[in-house]
């Protein structure tokens, strides 16, 4: 018995019994299963399939200038008639533009190569590549074309596809405007369709370039409207609205490098969290907090001192900031319950909502709170 079980690792104690009796040997099933437990014998469960990684190089975090990293990804989808075809992206990180566009049945390494090369030829190779693990991207030719170009592949994680987060925007948006409403009805026509696809999802929605906030400086210098400036730049007159509302300089003069400088600063990941920046600020709600008061009270209160409609409280100290309840809850969520109450925190549960009314207990407020 145990020289059959070390042959035939996947096999169990029935297909031991049968051949047991093939053999010639009489025994009940029973007895034979009592004495292949005794044995402490058992099925060997299947080595774990380890999936194939790529190399743990150096990552790139974020990009700081046009053309130093590109991501690059598939998204699959099927036209009219359920057959499956896949979609090749590559955008700029740092501008967010929509480089590259292939759609095929099937797409190989020596597919992904061909489109990088036709978008090094119209951009120039980029400084990093970021993919995720797959097949195509991991592949040796890839490698050895990234060698070529003296271009770094950054993999991101295997299992956190947070990490490209640009990319998987980017399908968001095309998956919302352009695969749900099925207008696709087949690959040839998404494919010679490249020029229009990347319209619809990167056309209104592409960021301002250097041209464009020296043009808008220029409108203002000028005395033009906003509506002209936006006109003249071919965008929306809410986008020369905002822009110029956000990166006014202290004289209320709109500087063009200046919104730039701001505008890159602003899109710089990962961003830290007001209440880790301002001390202020997070003295004051973790004092309303262990008052027991609601994030979606102290952000109220908050907005209304900073808008002068409200006196500051004696019990607190003085922000003079607003914070959204968002942002607070946010905040307490990054942090472990036992800081929080280290802190005095001890925010209400709603588990008692869910359940039907209990008598009256001693110990209920304990519980509340723990």
């Amino acid at each position: 018995m145990n020289d059959f079980a070390a042959t035939h690792r996947r096999w169990g104690y029935k297909r031991a019994w049968a051949r047991t009796k093939s053999e010639g040997l009489v025994v009940g099933r029973d007895t034979f299963r009592r004495l292949w437990r005794t044995e402490g014998l058992r099925v060997r469960p299947r080595k774990a399939h380890k999936p194939r990684t790529a190399p743990r190089l150096q990552r790139l975090v974020e990009a700081s200038a046009p053309g130093q990293v590109w991501a690059i990804d598939f998204q699959f989808d099927s036209d009219w008639k359920g057959r499956v075809f896949k979609v090749c992206n590559v955008i700029d990180e740092f501008t967010r533009q929509h480089l590259a566009l292939r759609v095929e049945r099937r797409m190989g390494a020596a597919d992904v190569i061909e489109m990088l090369d036709l978008a090094g030829l119209a951009h120039g190779a980029p400084q990093a590549l970021r993919a995720d693990n797959g097949p195509e991207f991991i592949a040796g030719a890839l490698g050895r074309w990234a060698g070529e170009h003296d271009t770094l592949q950054a993999f991101i994680l295997p299992g956190q596809p947070w990490l490209g987060g640009f990319m998987e925007s980017l399908h968001n948006r095309m998956r919302d405007e352009l695969l749900e409403d099925g207008s696709v009805i087949g690959c040839k026509q998404f494919s010679c369709s490249g020029d229009a696809v990347r319209r619809l999802i990167m056309g209104c929605r592409r960021m301002l370039s250097v041209e464009d906030r020296a043009a808008i400086m220029a409108g203002v210098d000028a005395g033009l409207s906003q509506t002209r400036i936006a006109h003249l730049i071919g965008r929306s007159p809410s986008v020369v609205c905002r822009e110029i509302a956000r990166h006014r300089g202290p004289g209320g003069v709109y500087q063009a490098e200046d919104a730039g400088r701001a505008a890159r600063a602003a899109r710089r990941r990962p961003k830290k969290r007001l209440l880790d920046c301002d001390e202020v600020l997070r003295c004051r709600v973790l004092a309303d907090l262990s008052q027991g008061h609601t994030p979606r009270q102290i952000g109220g209160r908050l907005r209304e001192e900073a808008c002068g409609t409200l006196p500051s409280m004696d019990t607190s100290p003085d922000a003079h900031s607003a914070i959204s309840h968002e942002a607070i809850d946010t905040w307490i969520d990054a942090h472990p319950k036992k800081t929080l109450i280290e802190h005095g925190i001890c925010l209400p549960s709603r588990r008692w909502m869910r359940k039907k009314p209990q008598q009256a207990d001693t110990n209920h407020q304990l519980l509340g709170c723990g």
